[in-house]
């Protein structure tokens, strides 16, 4: 269910708000691209899996074990899913995606620019889409009635203060990554 919250909740008003991006200012200075080439290309894939999608995942499994190992689990101890101790960390699993992948689009405003030089919410449908995936993680995680549905219980203090962290350490690794790139260009 929280998959379903993610692909149906949070994340789609945010890519729609993506398509409404003003082009980047070099866009006519580029050449054309092949008709023949795709817009979900190698590089789009190899930024979106290979680099992106790891620094996230490491992201999250680590706050995930974290949160596990802070409540006394041990490798190998089997959670039931209605443990408040496994749901907890799910719960973090949840928001760590969303927190993340804000991170991320704003990152991908741009493919080749500093997003910080172009404007981070020059786009106000970014800023919408932000403040409403933010929307659905809470209410996810706090309303009473959809905690059971969502199998969600929600994060400590602590938990809150590492998942705040990651849009800015997705955001700065994909503008460092942009930044070697037109260097090596």
């Amino acid at each position: 269910m929280q998959i379903l919250a993610i692909d149906l909740g949070t994340d789609t008003l945010p890519a729609l708000a993506l398509g409404r991006s003003p082009p980047e200012s070099d866009v006519m200075k580029l050449p054309p691209r092949p008709p023949s080439e795709r817009l979900l290309n190698r590089e789009v894939i190899l930024r979106g899996y290979l680099f992106t999608g790891t620094i996230e995942a490491l992201l999250i499994m680590s706050a995930y074990f974290l949160v596990l190992y802070s409540g006394g689990w041990v490798p190998g101890q089997e959670l039931s899913a209605t443990d408040p101790l496994y749901m907890r960390a799910t719960t973090v699993v949840f928001a760590g995606i969303v927190m993340a992948q804000l991170g991320n689009l704003l990152s991908s405003q741009t493919l080749r620019s500093s997003a910080l030089e172009v404007g981070l919410l020059r786009n106000r449908w970014i800023l919408a889409g932000m403040v409403f995936a933010i929307s659905v993680m809470l209410l996810v995680i706090y309303l009473p009635p959809l905690q059971p549905i969502f199998g969600t219980a929600p994060p400590g203090i602590m938990e809150w203060f590492i998942l705040i962290l990651f849009p800015p350490i997705v955001f700065l690794t994909d503008e460092m990554r942009k930044f070697i790139q037109r260097r090596l260009a």
